[in-house]
């Protein structure tokens, strides 16, 4: 009978995504990049590992895109999203927004550092149209191994309860076929202060 491991790793192999997995004991399992894909290996928890990789087939995976979310997931090399206790017991966590966010209740909830918010921003591909004077181009964005490997570990953070996205990424999450976990996005309260609601968010 066949591991949950064996499982997983099989409906990957059928996505053309061949993961190189070792057991090490003590529950440990030892990944090597795919072909292709720079890196070192990681030895991680089994059921960490299963539980990142259920996830995978609903995206369409890439050996390039499987192989960077597991190190962005289990090797976060970025500063922490700011968070903020409010005063209604809600703990929000900034994803990756350059901006602060004030909310009507008087709190104020950090920036991202232009680090962070640049790793984290989605991804983008132009095809560009000579329209003579000036050019038409289009722009697909598209969701990265980063994002998806901070969100997961925001997702499995206990002190977290709301991770607010930016509209566009809550888009392309549900377009995907994400799970939704605590991703949402902030209601505005008043557009000219820029003030949000501390308990009203928009949902997927």
């Amino acid at each position: 009978m066949k591991s949950k491991l064996e499982i997983v790793l099989a409906e990957l192999d059928f996505l053309n995504v061949l993961l190189d997995v070792e057991y090490v004991g003590e529950g440990k399992i030892r990944v090597r990049p795919p072909e292709g894909c720079a890196g070192e290996q990681l030895v991680v928890d089994q059921d960490a590992l299963i539980y990142r990789l259920q996830v995978i087939p609903t995206i369409s995976p890439s050996a390039e895109m499987v192989w960077g979310y597991l190190v962005g997931s289990f090797r976060p090399e970025m500063e922490p999203a700011p968070k903020i206790a409010l005063k209604n017991g809600i703990v929000v966590a900034n994803f990756s927004s350059p901006h602060p966010f004030v909310f009507t209740s008087g709190e104020v909830l950090g920036a991202c550092s232009e680090a962070r918010a640049k790793k984290l921003s989605l991804g983008r591909d132009e095809v560009e149209t000579a329209q003579g004077k000036w050019t038409d181009v289009n722009v697909q964005f598209h969701l990265t191994p980063a994002i998806f490997g901070e969100l997961e570990r925001l997702n499995q953070d206990p002190t977290v309860d709301v991770v607010l996205v930016p509209l566009q990424m809550m888009e392309l999450l549900k377009k995907a076929g994400i799970t939704p976990g605590k991703e949402r996005c902030v209601l505005m309260a008043d557009r000219l202060a820029k003030m949000v609601y501390p308990d009203r968010f928009v949902a997927r």
